[in-house]
């Protein structure tokens, strides 16, 4: 049982790989979206202050062609940022890679399951294969790792790790909340003007 013992160690350790993964490819979905409904929010804020525009009445909102084109240059930024971050196509690249390094691990599991010898270039082919698969992908966070030693809650993780892990969630909540705000603001001011 003992000559195993390599094997197990690339299964043990290809499978945490693939834990961290998936948690890995679930924080760029997350991110991702976040960015997005970011830029839909600072979109729609920049909609609602060209309305007031439209309309003409640049009475209702003091100082709005410098929000407009604050606005607008905000939504330019944030529009490259989110295309060049990327966050839809790396995680696809982490969905393929984690798919690739579970197919490791069972392949593996079975070879422990049905073989009581594995051979040494065996071995080699499967740790060359897992050494392939991680020089071929991007690499998760030491966070990604808690989170799949914590089985994937944010509560199961220290304070420091949990609060850490928030972070990139800080920026596109802070656009989306003042998206939000400036698009209520104009709403507030149409029925104050009694305009409709």
């Amino acid at each position: 049982m003992q000559r195993n013992l390599p094997l197990r160690r690339i299964r043990d350790r290809s499978y945490k790989t693939y834990r961290a993964r998936v948690q890995s490819e679930k924080r760029l979905k997350a991110i991702g979206n976040w960015w997005n409904a970011a830029q839909v929010a600072l979109g729609s804020a920049l909609l609602a202050v060209s309305i007031v525009f439209l309309k003409g009445d640049s009475a209702l909102l003091p100082g709005g062609d410098v929000s407009l084109a604050v606005l607008s240059v905000l939504s330019l930024v944030v529009s490259i940022v989110i295309s060049n971050l990327s966050y839809a196509a790396r995680a696809q690249d982490m969905f393929r890679s984690y798919r690739e390094i579970q197919a490791l691990s069972v392949e593996a599991e079975r070879w422990l399951d049905t073989k009581v010898f594995v051979p040494k270039r065996d071995l080699d082919q499967i740790s060359r294969q897992y050494q392939v698969l991680l020089d071929t992908s991007a690499n998760h966070t030491t966070l990604d790792y808690l989170r799949a030693e914590a089985d994937g809650t944010l509560f199961s993780l220290p304070a420091p790790a949990a609060a850490a892990s928030l972070i990139p969630y800080v920026t596109p909540t802070i656009l989306i909340s003042g998206s939000v705000a400036m698009v209520v603001f104009v709403v507030v001011k149409f029925i104050e003007a009694g305009i409709g």
